[in-house]
């Protein structure tokens, strides 16, 4: 299995419903984007930071 399905799957774990892989220089605005989710989803917070406790 690739690197790419591996954070894909790993992605779609933590709920989100789209996951890909982009150039650095893609990513303004990412940080807003994550905050957001953050607030929508607290409980992916804990589980990119802590683990699912698998």
């Amino acid at each position: 299995m690739s690197i790419e399905r591996l954070i894909q799957d790993k992605a779609y774990e933590f709920g989100y419903e789209k996951c890909g892989i982009v150039r650095i220089q893609d990513l303004e605005g990412y940080d807003k984007s994550q905050m957001e989710r953050i607030n929508k989803v607290p409980v992916s917070f804990h589980k990119m930071n802590y683990g699912n406790g698998k």
